[in-house]
């Protein structure tokens, strides 16, 4: 963990992964709370910082508009137990509270 480097850009570091081409914008997204289509729809890269308890519902949300294929999923990035999810179908249904999906444009 180094201070001062937000979890999303330490995830896509892990995922050896830049988050964003030089032409998309980046949204960052609470998923502690359900997530709505029009966010999901909107351009660019979506980061779902904090899913939690919104997980299941977050993860159905996204394989019902076909994007789990481009979906990672990092839990507990930088502590003790981190893991990676290169797509979110490879994920479990339940995650904890510093779980984050990055969600790529096709």
């Amino acid at each position: 963990m180094v201070a001062g480097v937000p979890s999303f850009c330490a995830a896509a570091a892990s995922l050896g992964e830049s988050l964003t081409e030089a032409d998309q914008p980046l949204r960052i997204l609470p998923a502690s709370y359900p997530c709505t289509e029009p966010e999901l729809d909107a351009p660019g890269v979506k980061v779902l910082m904090k899913s939690g308890k919104q997980f299941g519902q977050v993860k159905q949300l996204l394989l019902k508009k076909g994007v789990a294929e481009r979906t990672r999923v990092v839990q507990n990035c930088g502590l003790p137990g981190e893991t990676i999810f290169p797509t979110l179908i490879e994920s479990e249904d339940t995650a904890g509270y510093f779980t984050l999906l990055i969600v790529k444009e096709s």
